[in-house]
């Protein structure tokens, strides 16, 4: 094409643009611009892919490249020991000087493991309160971070030593702020101890305890287990749950022995033996907010000795108690508090009220609002010597009401305290040389304290032949004589005795005949038939001591009708008739019956009519009875 024809056909090109086809780009250039944009719009769409690019590179350093950084740096802060200081300072914060642990190390970023963990004894008694040989930590990072949650801690070989002393005050306490508000999912304790001590000279050791809780997200239950032995190697297992609301339920069963696992904690008299199996369970409903929780068991007793006296033990050589009742929580209490318990002893009796444990100088046990329902002839022989001694006998039934009780537990029994009413029906007791006594009832009410027993608004009613009304008070403890101090204090406010009755039954012909001659008595008819009563209101009763020699008086009582209408048949005495008040005088020496003076009004015969003073002496044989003495009209 000649130079003419280029500048005509450069000429025409914007005007036949339309239609001319478009010229092809050599390969390797950028792509066409599209059809309708601009060379803004293209830039603007390069800028927005470099973005793009940039954008996806910074979101991989952001998600990977950062991530491992801190990871490192976490690790760092962990295996060059920051962590372990930050720990041993918090530690010694909350806990005093020398609490922290010795080692730390970490399994990535969701483990722990503690070595050798410390807190000090804040009384300075130079041990360390609490021990721990290692622990373990796990949780992951999205509940650590969100909820403040550690999935498990497991703690080997925990030991525990624990001291209250007299002002309440614990040997192992916080010192800085608040507790912590992580929530730990799963605790386990293996191999662990507990010396624990709330008052002085009282503790209590457990070995080999295994312990895990469980702490579920609402509304699952809380659980948790125990397990361990006492110093004698007997094993207890418990489980615990608690939720939701205020649910609660428990099983606690096992075995002990008393003297060796007990001893301290709550001391007893020497010579305690014996040992007790134990299955206990309590419950309560979700809806039952905080009402005390019912509590149902059993007990058993093997071997059991509980000395009493120098001479007087309790034993039970395998006898059961089955028990029900509730346990309440006072505020800021460390063991539970018993409300409405009663107790089955098996063969025995029942026993309610609502104990608690007193601690202080002198540690007891005390009892409110008791009551006792046992069969004497079942309760005699629980005990050894038996009571009453092994030559008498009891059958029937005591009640004991309105009881309040107070048994110190370090076997000064003179520092007890007790009152309460007594009822007793039915009684019957059986006594060497008279044989069976005629059924007996009583009612009083009794007070005893610091070896003093006052017996008030007594009533004594021996079948239809004698009833008294009156009150008794003495000194029962050492070194005084229980039955002579006690006649000291007697009132009688109401005596009637139906002689007439009396001569006529088995028990009084059994003392007539026992204390006549044989010579006196003839074929098999009654030795003596009698009429009338011997009564009395308020009656005197004085006493008067010269040195051992103690003298007991009683006056104020009166013959009403009393006559013998048939005496012995050697005896060949008319009718005979007592009128007028007696008097009856006792002389004990050393605590012993020694001699007894009856004398009377006046007497009269029928035939030959005569008539007099009177005055019996019997002197004690010192054998069971009472011998003939001189006789003054």
């Amino acid at each position: 094409m000649s130079k003419k024809d280029k500048e005509e056909a450069k000429g025409a090109a914007p005007d036949d643009a339309s239609s001319a086809p478009a010229p092809e780009r050599p390969q390797g250039d950028w792509p066409a611009r599209p059809e309708g944009s601009t060379p803004v719009q293209l830039a603007q769409r390069r800028t927005w892919r470099r973005g793009m690019f940039f954008g996806a590179l910074l979101l991989l350093v952001l998600l990977v490249l950062l991530p491992l950084l801190a990871y490192g740096l976490a690790l760092g802060y962990v295996k060059l020991g920051f962590l372990k200081s930050r720990i041993d300072a918090e530690l010694a914060k909350n806990f005093g000087a020398g609490a922290g642990l010795a080692a730390l190390d970490s399994e990535g970023l969701e483990a722990l493991h503690l070595e050798s963990i410390r807190l000090p004894d804040a009384a300075g008694q130079g041990q360390d309160a609490v021990t721990v040989e290692s622990a373990d930590l796990r949780w992951d990072l999205w509940t650590l971070a969100t909820e403040q949650r550690l999935r498990s801690v497991s703690l080997l070989k925990p030991n525990l030593i624990l001291r209250r002393d007299t002002q309440g005050a614990w040997n192992l306490k916080l010192s800085g702020g608040g507790g912590s508000s992580y929530v730990i999912e799963q605790l386990e304790a293996r191999d662990g101890t507990l010396d624990l001590s709330w008052a002085p000279g009282r503790r209590v050791k457990l070995e080999a305890l295994q312990a895990t809780l469980l702490q579920p997200d609402a509304p699952l239950p809380v659980s948790a287990t125990l397990q361990g032995r006492w110093p004698s190697g007997q094993a207890f297992n418990g489980t615990f749950t608690f939720g939701p609301g205020f649910a609660f339920s428990t099983t606690l069963n096992g075995a002990l022995e008393l003297k060796r696992d007990l001893g301290e904690a709550f001391p007893a008299p020497e010579g305690l033996e014996g040992a007790l199996t134990f299955d206990l369970s309590a419950h309560r409903e979700a809806g039952a907010g905080e009402a005390p929780t019912p509590v149902t068991g059993r007990v058993e007793a093997r071997g059991l000795k509980l000395p009493l006296g120098p001479d007087l033990a309790l034993k039970l050589e395998r006898r059961a108690l089955e028990l029900r009742g509730a346990l309440a929580w006072p505020k800021d209490a460390l063991v539970p508090e018993p409300r409405d318990l009663e107790i089955r002893l098996e063969r025995v009796g029942r026993f309610g009220g609502t104990p608690s444990y007193e601690a202080g100088g002198r540690p007891a046990l005390g009892l409110r609002d008791g009551t006792l329902n046992v069969d004497l002839a079942a309760l005699r022989a629980l005990f050894d010597p038996p009571l009453l001694g092994p030559e008498y006998s009891a059958q029937g039934t005591l009640k004991l009401e309105e009881v309040r009780a107070r048994v110190p537990l370090d076997g000064a029994w003179t520092a007890a305290a007790f009152e309460g009413r007594l009822a007793a029906e039915g009684v019957r007791v059986s006594v060497p040389e008279f044989g069976a006594l005629p059924a007996l009832g009583l009612r009083a009410k009794l007070d005893y304290s610091e070896g003093r027993l006052q017996v008030s608004g007594a009533e004594v009613s021996v079948e239809n032949l004698l009833s008294l009304a009156g009150s008794v008070s003495g000194r029962v403890a050492p070194p005084a004589e229980p039955l002579l101090e006690l006649l000291k204090g007697l009132r009688l406010e109401r005596v009637e005795l139906d002689l007439g009755r009396f001569a006529a039954s088995t028990l009084g012909q059994e003392l007539i005949e026992r204390r006549l001659p044989r010579a006196w008595l003839a074929g098999g008819a009654p030795p003596l038939e009698a009429l009338g009563k011997l009564a009395g209101q308020d009656l005197k009763v004085t006493s008067r001591a010269e040195g051992e020699r103690t003298t007991l008086r009683l006056e104020g009582l009166a013959a009403q009708g009393l006559e013998v209408v048939r005496w012995p048949a050697e005896l060949n005495v008319p009718q005979v008739r007592f009128d007028g008040d007696l008097a009856a005088e006792a002389r004990f020496v050393g605590g012993a019956c020694r001699a007894v003076a009856v004398e009377g009004g006046s007497v009269r015969t029928a035939r030959p009519r005569c008539r007099g003073n009177w005055a019996s002496r019997p002197t004690w044989t010192g054998k069971g009875g009472f011998a003939r003495g001189g006789s003054r009209w």
